[in-house]
């Protein structure tokens, strides 16, 4: 079951964002396509398997970000989980008599079945599978890397992100992107169309890629602020 997924800008962000329109010498547009663009940035930094606790953005010779993004970490990260839960879910049978399934097929659809919301494997099962049908699973599910992450390929592709191939290949069709411009304002909708039970999880990365750059944003007022005032002969 695919769901619909959409989030809108805190109070705080679209403050933010009217204060560095205010305060810069660059067009509201300039300033609202490059914001919109650091949020997309920051959805796909910590998307899975980009993501985690802190964002994947690449870093210079000082341990700065970049501004890039580090897919590579990403998908490194979600092999190493992947293989991890392999292991948990099969023991390798040592007859072809005694695998506890009687085709590769099965051995996925059982696979699927038993992960919970976080694709993982619950309990210890370590069922037994012959090595050709957990080869087959394994080869499966890293096929599918990248699928959830291509939900924002077509707002990456009009801010002229680059994506993988291991995410372009999954293509924009769980992706959807609505820009307005009005004399009222400027309005991005992405939509990433994903699975039901992972809606909460997406919801919950919108909204702390917005966080991330309202953050940036504060950090670049406070910036200008205090070099407004040096500039007026005021000292902290």
């Amino acid at each position: 079951m695919k769901t619909k997924v959409e989030f809108i800008g805190t109070d705080k962000f679209y403050r933010a964002l009217e204060s560095m329109v205010a305060t810069g010498k660059r067009s509201a547009e300039e300033v609202i396509y490059e914001n919109f663009k650091g949020v997309i940035r920051n959805l796909l930094s910590i998307t899975p398997p980009m993501g985690g606790k802190t964002p994947d953005f690449k870093l210079n010779a000082k341990g700065q970000k970049t501004g890039g993004i580090n897919f590579a970490a990403g998908k490194r990260r979600g092999q190493d989980a992947i293989e991890v839960d392999i292991q948990k879910a099969f023991r390798r049978a040592q007859k072809t008599t005694s695998s506890s399934f009687g085709s590769e097929q099965e051995a996925l659809s059982w696979y699927l079945g038993a992960r919970n919301y976080r694709k993982r494997i619950k309990g210890k099962p370590k069922r037994a599978a012959q090595l050709k049908q957990i080869n087959f699973v394994r080869k499966s599910i890293l096929v599918r890397q990248g699928s959830v992450a291509a939900g924002w390929s077509k707002a990456a592709a009009y801010f002229g992100i680059t994506l993988p191939k291991w995410i372009e290949r999954h293509g924009m069709a769980r992706s959807r992107l609505i820009v307005e411009r009005s004399e009222w304002g400027y309005y991005l909708t992405a939509v990433n169309m994903t699975t039901h039970h992972q809606s909460n999880q997406i919801e919950r990365i919108g909204q702390i890629a917005m966080n991330i750059q309202t953050e940036n944003m504060m950090r670049q007022i406070e910036g200008y602020i205090k070099k407004q005032a040096a500039a007026a002969g005021f000292t902290a």
